[in-house]
């Protein structure tokens, strides 16, 4: 899908005690929002992720270590030119330091 113009990016962070609400986000993702890319910071996803990955072969995905840097992860959303991103899951914490960090990039 487009926002506008833009093709969407999703960033979906999550955390191992979350399991099930990871497996409603993924579902929310792969069979409604069906972005043109998603970004997915996580360990030990459910085998429903590489189901997902087969079925919707044209959804680019990448797939970053729970230990991801705040830099690390600013640098990778810098690679998306064009892209509108849309964050979901986990946001407090982490999250919401990562949000700061980003709000200085802000257009």
């Amino acid at each position: 899908p487009l926002f506008g113009e833009s093709p969407v990016c999703i960033f979906l962070n999550t955390r191992g005690d979350r399991r099930y609400r990871t497996h409603q986000l993924l579902d929310l993702i792969f069979n409604t929002i069906s972005p043109d890319m998603l970004i997915v910071r996580s360990e030990k996803l459910p085998t429903q992720f590489q189901n997902y990955k087969d079925k919707y072969p044209k959804i680019k995905i990448l797939q970053l270590p729970y230990e991801s840097s705040i830099q690390e992860m600013v640098r990778e959303f810098s690679r998306l030119d064009g892209y509108y991103i849309v964050a979901i899951g986990n946001m407090v914490g982490w999250g919401e330091q990562f949000i700061q960090e980003l709000k200085k990039y802000r257009i």
